[in-house]
């Protein structure tokens, strides 16, 4: 708590004075009275989230129908529910209206029928590829005119490569445009935003893609600070030419966008105290309550949950049938020695049963493995169980392979799915104690090997970082780098730097070395920032492997960066996308000396450049909350300060 405090220093000379048992017991009745008046003034109680059951008689959601829009009106007959589809969905639909309509096109807007506020807003959506409409998932509020407010991710037109994201009161507007891995019109994704009073964060896949707060560049409005409702809408442009020049011009045609999920967990007020139900130990203090959106939780002491690392976890057991499989494979191993190895038949399936059940909204936020194949073509599906019933429906794994979505052949692969993926109906228990896994045909038989399968509460807060690269190499770092490449290069550069690190993506390659090293034991990941500009000729990502050297510069273990980053690189002069690689993930150990990191482009062809920059060791942050991370601080940590601060002032009294 050191920064948040003024040093404390006694007036007092020798003798000193030494407070008696009286005044230390007054100072104690002062500092509990203080703890009760501030928990009386907020309740622990975290209320229920609210869940998307994809059915017409949900009465948490509300199709629009009547109100007209600059082109369009809503109407409830273009909101369909399609329970047969793969995922179940709900469509929303642009179309030609019946003539006796107050316009000539209808369009669907579909909403949560209770106003909420701060926390996380989750849709897993398809957007449309077609001139003159407008895909969007958003939070709106319920005023109108200039009190109207928005957080959002819009989809424009036929620009189904990019996404925008922002927000807008009556102060001003924010609006970022975001490059997108997949089309978003050829699969569902998962768009999710955090929302608080200070800042809002937006993510895609899982992955953060930014953070926007008051007088974020770019705007100095306030972030929306009122009630409202979760939507989502489908509608024409408005006619008017600058929306025809940003939207196309609508041709009449009928279309639809899709929505699978469509999720609000509020933010808790207050820490809980876990009952005798709380989920599986995660081996954190106790202090933690997971029910905390990531702005408001600490950023330490919060252990994934282990159910496979070389053996099964705590309270874990293998309840797989006809499966051939083993849980000691020495075959393929991550970071250790073994691994869970699977044989892929008809009739195979492998299950892990939990001894005590994980409650889905009170306690992890994802699933994360590691896998490896011998082929490409592993199709298989992953679903969570509470005894019998299963939860939601199955998920596809290769939506979580990131651009590829494919396996790369004998290449180890880190998966991760938010929870909120697997949506569990309303009518069911909101625990799960069994995780399985079954192929999914025609796919090609063959061998798949799992390793660090966890439950994480999500990704740590960082703290204090040191730079390798910042406008130069830092003391005691060489460049080792082959092929056509800079280490000075202003043409493009990341946060107000001066220059940054040019690589051309064709036989070249970023190898920077330390002659000492440094141990993981004292740093948790390698941070960098990134841009790419791509031969014109080529679209989406460079194929790039990272990797770290060992043993005075041996190449240890390397990966796709793709693993980390499930966006489109920014390619536009002055965006940079941030990457954060744990060594753990490398298999690094204690004890062990990295010497150094590098990135290469293994394709055999010329394409684009790359400009790195920033890049950092950096730490996992202390308790209280990240120095990275301010906007998103913990109002229960400061508090804490506070009391803390006024207990040791009391007993200075």
């Amino acid at each position: 708590f050191s920064r948040h405090l003024l040093p404390i220093t006694s007036p007092f000379t020798t003798p000193v004075f030494i407070p008696s048992q009286t005044m230390v017991r007054a100072s104690l009745l002062v500092l509990l009275s203080i703890i009760s008046i501030i928990r009386a003034a907020d309740p622990i109680v975290c209320p229920d989230p609210i869940l998307f059951t994809n059915s017409d008689t949900d009465t948490n959601f509300v199709a629009s129908n009547g109100e007209q829009q600059s082109t369009c009106y809503y109407s409830a007959d273009h909101v369909v529910f399609d329970a047969g589809s793969n995922p179940p969905a709900v469509n929303l639909g642009i179309g030609e209206a019946p003539a006796t309509a107050p316009m000539p096109v209808a369009c669907a807007h579909y909403r949560m029928a209770t106003q909420t506020k701060f926390g996380r807003y989750t849709c897993k959506m398809k957007a449309q590829n077609a001139p003159g409409v407008v895909s969007s998932c958003y939070w709106g509020s319920a005023t109108s005119g200039s009190s109207y407010q928005e957080i959002y991710f819009r989809f424009y037109g036929t620009n189904n490569t990019r996404v925008h994201i922002g927000y807008y009161t009556s102060a001003g507007t924010f609006d970022k445009e975001i490059p997108l891995t997949l089309p978003s019109d050829e699969a569902f994704q998962t768009y999710t935003f955090e929302y608080n009073n200070n800042a809002v964060r937006w993510f895609i896949n899982g992955i953060a893609q930014f953070t926007a707060s008051t007088g974020t560049a770019g705007t100095t409005a306030a972030i929306p600070n009122i009630n409202g409702f979760f939507r989502v809408s489908y509608l024409t442009s408005n006619g008017q030419p600058a929306e025809d020049m940003k939207y196309g011009i609508y041709n009449g045609a009928t279309s639809t966008i899709s929505v699978a999920n469509f999720t609000y967990v509020p933010t808790c007020s207050s820490s809980i105290d876990l009952s005798s139900e709380a989920p599986i130990d995660t081996g954190s203090s106790g202090e933690q309550n997971p029910n905390l959106p990531p702005w408001e939780r600490k950023c330490t002491k919060l252990a994934p949950f282990t159910i496979y690392d070389e053996v099964l976890g705590n309270g874990i057991t293998d309840t797989s049938d006809n499966s051939l499989r083993n849980l000691k494979s020495t075959d393929q191993a991550l970071s250790g020695s073994v691994s869970f190895s699977w044989t892929i038949e008809e009739t195979s399936k492998l299950s892990l049963s939990m001894a005590k059940p994980v409650l889905l909204k009170d306690s992890f936020w994802a699933l994360e493995m590691w896998l490896l194949s011998d082929n490409t073509n592993k199709q298989v599906k992953i679903a969570i169980y509470s005894g019998s019933t299963m939860l939601g429906s199955p998920l596809a794994l290769s939506d979580y392979f990131g651009p590829s979505s494919t396996l790369v052949p004998w290449q180890w692969m880190r998966v991760q799915i938010p929870l909120a993926d697997f949506r569990a109906e309303s009518d069911i228990v909101d625990s799960f104690n069994r995780i399985e896994l079954t192929p999914t045909f025609p796919a090609f038989f063959g061998e798949l090997w799992l390793d660090k399968i966890i439950l994480t509460h999500g990704t740590p807060c960082l703290g204090k970082s040191q730079f390798i690269y910042e406008d130069g190499l830092a003391e005691g770092w060489t460049d080792n780098s082959w092929g056509t490449r800079s280490l000075a290069s202003s043409d493009v550069t990341a946060g107000g730097s001066t220059s940054a690190i040019y690589m051309r993506l064709y036989k070249s390659g970023i190898r920077l070395h330390n002659n000492n090293g440094i141990s993981p034991n004292d740093w948790y990941a390698i941070t960098f920032d990134l841009q790419v500009q791509r031969t014109p000729t080529l679209v989406g990502n460079p194929t790039l492997n990272v990797g770290i050297t060992h043993n005075g510069g041996q190449d240890y273990k390397s990966y796709p960066l793709a693993n980390y980053y499930s966006g489109r690189f920014p390619e536009k002069a002055g965006e940079f996308v941030t990457v954060t690689i744990p060594f753990a993930d490398f298999g690094a150990y204690q004890g062990m000396t990295i010497n150094g990191f590098w990135l290469q482009d293994p394709v055999d062809n010329d394409e684009g450049k790359l400009f790195v920059d920033n890049i950092r060791l950096q730490q996992v942050a202390p308790d209280v909350e990240s120095e990275d991370d301010s906007s998103f601080a913990s109002p229960i940590a400061k508090c804490s300060v506070a009391l803390v601060a006024i207990a040791a002032a009391s007993l200075m009294l």
